[in-house]
């Protein structure tokens, strides 16, 4: 049987690297895309090979993408630049035209909850910019939207071992929402790169609904010390996000006030609604012993 070619960007990232490795598990041939290699050393020991790119050159994108059957597109944000909503249009524009360049036919997005929405976003923006400038091309382009994702918790999961306490942005404590592990995002977008089903659209959420309080009680368990949730008020997203520029905090703050008023939610309808299978207590485990 022939295996197919696929390109994977943000090889060496959450969602990216199982993106990869799933395809390769299944026989298939790999091109991680990421600056280095080492970051990917584990992948390339499975046999992916390594394409170094650079988000902001063409050139080196349309040379990754050329002669495969299928790409894994994201466009992660770099919470570091002064406009993020400008620099995530850049860097579509330059996914977008090394696709043409290279001539791909089929393709998977990451992207977000809300992304169907057109104001209220904050950050989320870049994802539906990416949405609609990747449909506009006359290609199969799937998309794969994700919820909050549980791994959000991973810079407060220090503050719950050593303290007690988880800080969430998300409010109120016992409100649950829609969130997606990026274990199942990256096994959902392999599935969909192998599949024959075109221009696919899928809204991707865990096994149940997440709120602060039963993310703290999973964080309980699995630090084996109690562990209660906390809220964070929107006047301290400046010490929160202490040496971020200011329009990211902005972005920030924007979207989280989106989440927690109910204004940021799945489109539904006739489309793919998935749960997938890696619950918060998997997560909260894991975050719990990388640290």
């Amino acid at each position: 049987m022939k295996s197919n070619k696929f390109a994977v960007m943000g090889a060496s990232g959450q969602t990216g690297q199982v993106v990869a490795s799933e395809l390769l598990k299944n026989g298939e041939k790999v091109k991680v895309l990421c600056r280095n290699a080492e970051s990917v050393s584990s992948l390339i020991s499975s046999g992916a090979e390594h394409y170094p790119t650079d988000i902001k050159s063409l050139a080196s994108l349309a040379k990754a993408f050329s002669d495969v059957d299928a790409v894994y597109i994201m466009n992660p944000p770099n919470y570091m630049v002064q406009d993020l909503l400008n620099d995530a249009i850049e860097n579509t524009e330059n996914i977008k035209k090394a696709l043409l360049s290279a001539g791909v036919k089929k393709i998977v997005v990451l992207s977000s909850v809300g992304s169907h929405l057109t104001t209220g976003l904050g950050n989320i923006f870049t994802t539906r910019h990416l949405e609609q400038e990747m449909r506009s091309l006359a290609i199969d382009v799937s998309i794969v939207r994700a919820g909050w994702f549980m791994e959000n918790w991973k810079s407060v999961a220090p503050v719950a071992k050593k303290d007690g306490i988880l800080p969430s942005l998300l409010t109120p404590l016992d409100r649950s929402i829609e969130m997606t592990a990026t274990k199942d995002i990256g096994m959902t977008a392999a599935k969909i790169l192998q599949s024959a089903n075109k221009n696919q659209l899928v809204e991707l959420v865990g096994p149940a609904a997440v709120s602060p309080h039963s993310a703290a009680k999973c964080f309980s368990e699995a630090l084996n010390r109690n562990v209660t949730a906390v809220p964070v008020a929107s006047s301290d997203f400046s010490n929160v996000f202490n040496g971020l520029p200011p329009k990211v905090i902005d972005g920030w703050r924007e979207m989280v006030e989106g989440f927690n008023s109910g204004h940021i939610t799945f489109e539904g309808g006739d489309f793919s609604f998935i749960r997938g299978q890696t619950s918060m207590e998997e997560v909260s485990r894991k975050l719990s012993m990388d640290r």
